[in-house]
């Protein structure tokens, strides 16, 4: 998440005054130009008897002209100025925010250097003791005005898969732990990617109050994700089913230790693998299925 004031206008329209030809010379008209045959002749404007008298240049209409340029600059120049005094103001109060929270704990910067390391694919398997780290993490983790659930095993997952039951749907609340880990990845340096992930009804309590799983898919071990919406459709059993939307972590100094784009047999191809259960937070539950599917054909 800056602010650019914007810029006035480049170009200010300023009135002009006018020119006048003496058509005299040695006290005698001069006769018309070339080209004047045929029309009226000019007046001719000299001093004494028998002249016309030449018009006057208007210098208060001119006053006026070049005074309202000058109110145009000003004004300009003072919204310019209030716009940037603004964005001077919501860039300092950003700044003030960031530097009220306090520190991340020491045990989430630990965790932070160990993220995607060896023991990234034990913390998606149950029963290691990777996992009961991850387990105790995301522990609380709920869907707003749901209560929060617990992690289930394979048993749950095979007696409930394809069961029809009421979804929970909304912004997703971390548990205490989980925003912590997350606001250090933040201020170590880590980006993140929102994408979306399929799944059933029944897993949702279990995914959030317990972290993702590790999946030993084809294209590899760990977490997969879509980078639209529609694509993760396809992944849900249909409508009425939930979409995790996530933000998935990764570092710029080695995206591919965390993250990595991999080729997928489908009209959208954007499947991402995340190696770790530590990088992934999920943000909200949405209900599928309302854009037009783009899975394998």
């Amino acid at each position: 998440a800056g602010y650019a004031a914007s810029e006035g206008p480049q170009h200010l329209m300023h009135g002009g005054g006018y020119g006048y030809v003496n058509q005299h010379h040695a006290g005698h008209a001069v006769g018309p130009p070339v080209g004047w045959q045929g029309y009226a002749q000019p007046p001719a404007y000299g001093m004494g008897p028998g002249y016309a008298t030449p018009p006057q240049f208007d210098q208060a209409s001119q006053r006026g002209v070049s005074g309202g340029s000058r109110m145009l600059c000003v004004t300009v120049v003072v919204a310019t100025c209030a716009i940037a005094a603004l964005a001077c103001v919501a860039l300092a109060r950003r700044a003030m925010d960031m530097t009220s929270q306090p520190p991340p704990p020491p045990w989430a910067l630990s965790l932070v250097e160990q993220v995607g390391d060896d023991h990234s694919h034990k913390r998606g398997v149950r029963g290691t003791p990777e996992r009961a780290l991850v387990e105790d993490l995301f522990a609380g983790t709920h869907v707003k005005g749901y209560p929060a659930g617990k992690p289930r095993g394979d048993l749950f997952i095979l007696r409930h898969a394809g069961e029809q039951i009421p979804g929970e749907f909304g912004p997703v609340v971390l548990s205490e732990s989980a925003a912590q880990l997350r606001s250090a990845l933040l201020q170590q340096g880590f980006l993140h990617r929102r994408l979306y992930h399929g799944t059933e009804n029944p897993f949702i309590p279990s995914i959030l109050s317990g972290g993702f799983l590790s999946t030993d898919g084809c294209l590899g071990a760990g977490i997969y994700a879509a980078q639209t919406f529609a694509h993760a459709q396809c992944y849900a059993p249909g409508e009425g089913e939930p979409i995790l939307e996530i933000d998935a972590f990764w570092h710029p100094s080695n995206e591919s230790k965390y993250m990595q784009h991999v080729p997928h047999r489908s009209l959208a191809d954007d499947v991402y693998l995340i190696s770790d259960p530590l990088l992934v937070f999920p943000v909200k539950v949405d209900k599928c299925c309302p854009q037009e599917l783009t899975c394998m054909r």
